[in-house]
């Protein structure tokens, strides 16, 4: 039977519509389709819950496909999972995130396990180094000033250390503006601190939760413990830094293994025992409990 036009006169909205016969049904994506692990890690949670319910999400996943997503994401001021840091950690990193090889840096050379096997150490320097010397169109904003202090930490050469103290305050980093000229009163309230200080006032916020992502790790408090014998610490609580004993180095250069990461720990001058890789953690940990241990007022 031949179909018969549509009267002109009758309005559109009194059509009925054929039901398609093979309604058209989005695969749902799965958040392994979008690296599972840098959505949880990286995006808020309510919105990595939207992206895990969502029936399409075509677009974030080209957009995650591109190397200049990854690059200029966002990495939240927030410690990651312990379990999948690391790995969420490498892969942004492999494309070029800053503040992803700025953590993966300071992890590399600080996680226990990594540097009792001789494993990370120069990796980790590495990915600091080029946060230190970037290629002149990347603009890293503090994290740069973050690098280069902790490069600082790591070199032996007095003037090196000097050049690198002094690059990094040029860069703003409190930290080494402390190192440079003290904690004088005068002095802090030009950086607009005052005593007693608060570390977030100190450190940068990718710096902080650097550290926050290897004290999550739930062997952390445990290798601390037992290393004790063999590692010596920054004794501020929170600071994650520190270096191998003298005669525990010894040992592991007879053996092939190198003796890095190399930190100078200078010791309280009053109670002459607790030691502290800076002016400003033996600051911040002046107020308390130090103070009162070391019988100052």
């Amino acid at each position: 039977m031949p179909r018969s036009s549509p009267d002109p006169s009758t309005p559109r909205s009194t059509y009925s519509l054929r039901p398609r016969t093979r309604p058209r049904v989005e695969a749902p994506l799965r958040l392994t389709d979008l690296f599972d692990d840098v959505l949880e890690q990286c995006l808020p949670l309510q919105i990595a819950d939207a992206a895990r319910a969502a029936a399409s999400c075509r677009a974030l996943l080209r957009a995650w496909q591109r190397p200049s997503f990854a690059r200029r994401l966002e990495l939240p001021d927030t410690p990651m999972r312990a379990d999948g840091a690391l790995a969420c950690l490498r892969r942004l990193a492999d494309a070029g995130n800053p503040s992803a090889r700025f953590r993966l840096g300071v992890a590399r050379v600080y996680e226990s396990s990594a540097a009792e096997a001789g494993e990370g150490y120069e990796e980790g320097l590495r990915l600091l180094k080029s946060l230190a010397e970037p290629p002149p169109e990347e603009n890293l904003g503090a994290l740069r000033g973050d690098a280069l202090f902790e490069i600082w930490h790591l070199t032996k050469d007095g003037d090196e250390r000097e050049r690198l103290l002094r690059r990094a305050a040029s860069e703003g980093h409190v930290a080494s503006q402390i190192e440079l000229h003290g904690t004088s009163k005068s002095h802090l309230q030009t950086l607009g601190l005052r005593r007693p200080l608060d570390v977030s006032g100190v450190f940068s916020p990718a710096w902080l939760t650097a550290s926050e992502n290897i004290l999550a790790s739930p062997s952390a408090e445990r290798d601390r413990e037992e290393a004790t014998a063999s590692r010596h610490y920054c004794d501020r609580p929170g600071c994650v830094r520190w270096r191998f004993r003298k005669r525990e180095v010894r040992k592991r250069e007879a053996v092939g293994l190198t003796g890095s990461p190399y930190i100078r720990l200078w010791k309280c001058g009053r109670c002459r025992c607790a030691c502290y890789c800076s002016k400003a953690c033996q600051t911040l940990a002046w107020p308390r409990p130090h103070r009162e241990a070391a019988g100052g007022r």
